[in-house]
């Protein structure tokens, strides 16, 4: 029910990770799929048969999620929880839950989760993995509903305060060039330098991941550098050094309300009244 549908994996694409929209294919996440990345327009049709179908869009505001402040490891679960509004036809919904999978990158294998103001944070390098199942899964709509897609913004972000950003500003002092991607592979990685873009209010250099991809699921996607003899190090600092965060999340669902034609209510009215007038006789 609602399973997506596969498309290639670019084979020119220069980026990591996808983290919003691939599919799980096994929980030790050795292969990932890109899926359909199409918007989706709300609309509303009713077919011949008296049935329409309500396609609408909300945004999902998050108020709360699980498992959180605890390690969560490599294809484990985590449920998010909230409201739908501001759809086109359909009314908001209230107890609107949603569960992925936790694609972690991280070398320890593990990550932790945090939720503030509607925002949701992991340690680390790490991807939600939606398949179909779970999106016939999530809970909260109506009988005749379903969801039909869950995406997000997503951004990798290193603090300016950081030891990992000191040990990056020195190598770059030094003239090294430090990645961000699968370690020792730059052609699926980004310069941090030219990805990575300062946010004066935060104070934090940020890159938008929303889009990314990853060819293999057995990678460490970290912060890494090219030592003099060419082999790819990774950070000490990199994985503590390093969040990813989720915010403006978005929910498409579909709905299917039957009316019966008026030839077969006129049926239904008829038999009631004959059976009527056989219980008075």
């Amino acid at each position: 029910m609602g399973l997506p549908i596969l498309i290639p994996h670019p084979p020119n694409s220069n980026l990591i990770i996808k983290m919003n929209k691939i599919l799980l294919t096994t929980l030790s996440l050795a292969a990932f799929t890109a899926t359909s990345t199409a918007q989706i327009t709300p609309s509303q049709t009713t077919d011949d048969d008296g049935c329409t179908t309500t396609i609408d869009c909300f945004k999902f505001d998050i108020i709360d999620a699980g498992p959180v402040g605890t390690d969560i490891s490599n294809g484990g679960a985590i449920t998010v929880k909230g409201n739908l509004t501001g759809g086109t036809y359909l009314p908001d919904v209230s107890g609107y839950n949603i569960t992925s999978f936790v694609s972690n990158f991280n070398s320890t294998g593990t990550t932790v989760a945090t939720i503030n103001n509607g925002v949701l944070s992991f340690t680390g390098s790490v991807a939600l993995v939606t398949t179909g199942s779970q999106l016939g899964n999530a809970d909260g709509l109506g009988e005749n509903c379903r969801t039909l897609d869950f995406s997000f913004y997503q951004c990798t972000v290193v603090d300016e305060s950081s030891e990992l950003f000191q040990q990056i500003r020195n190598a770059e002092a030094d003239g090294v060039k430090v990645y961000f991607g699968a370690i020792g592979n730059e052609r699926e990685s980004v310069a941090f330098s030219d990805a990575f873009k300062y946010n004066e209010r935060t104070k934090t250099y940020e890159y938008d991941s929303t889009d990314a991809f990853i060819t293999d699921g057995k990678e460490s996607i970290t912060m890494y550098y090219l030592d003099s003899r060419g082999n790819a190090v990774e950070f000490k600092s990199a994985e503590e050094g390093t969040t990813t965060v989720f915010k403006d999340f978005k929910v498409t669902v579909e709905c299917v309300d039957c009316v019966p034609e008026p030839s077969s209510t006129a049926l239904l009215g008829l038999g009631a009244l004959t059976l009527l007038i056989r219980r008075k006789r």
